[in-house]
């Protein structure tokens, strides 16, 4: 009897935690877009730095690779590399089995700036914790993540079938939406 009354409460005020997760994700949209020097001397937005450590740990990869490791649509991916290119973190080199296509790696700058986001991100999810440890606990805490956790795995299952119903005009459109900032 426990179970159901605490899952009525879970599903209480939906309306309300619809607008919480909207307002949320908007914020969080706009956040990751912010250019930042993580100690390098050069700016790049939070987007672009997980990238750069997408690329770092897997190197070599191709644009196609890292569209499907980031969620992100080819045409954005392409945006993001040619970006971090010019920024000297990243270099491009052609494939030599298929020279239509070429694989990614990252540069000593590229190293460098990864491991200065690392070391930025560690200090913002203390930061973050610290904050949190004021109204909640470490237990609540632990949940929201594994909360988050579940999210991620649901929400890939939902676009993937999303995008395979959709007609190629659809498509097209839904894809030019994908990598929009604030």
């Amino acid at each position: 009897m426990a179970q159901l009354h605490e899952t009525e409460n879970v599903l209480a005020s939906l309306d309300e935690k619809v607008e919480t997760l909207y307002r949320y994700q908007s914020v969080m949209n706009c956040y990751s877009l912010i250019l930042r020097d993580y100690g390098t001397g050069i700016a790049i937005s939070e987007v672009e730095a997980h990238t750069l450590n997408y690329i770092q740990a897997e190197e070599g990869l191709t644009a196609t690779r890292l569209a499907e490791i980031t969620n992100r649509t080819k045409s954005s991916i392409s945006q993001i590399v040619s970006r971090l290119e010019k920024q000297g973190m990243i270099s491009r080199k052609v494939n030599l089995n298929n020279k239509r296509e070429y694989r990614i790696f990252v540069t000593e700058m590229g190293r460098k700036t990864c491991e200065a986001h690392q070391s930025y991100d560690r200090e913002g999810m203390l930061a973050q914790i610290n904050y949190l440890l004021k109204n909640c606990t470490p237990k609540e805490i632990d949940g929201f993540f594994k909360v988050l956790r579940y999210r991620i795995l649901w929400f890939k299952r939902v676009n993937s079938t999303f995008r395979k119903k959709l007609s190629a005009q659809e498509k097209k459109r839904y894809m030019s939406a994908r990598y929009t900032g604030c």
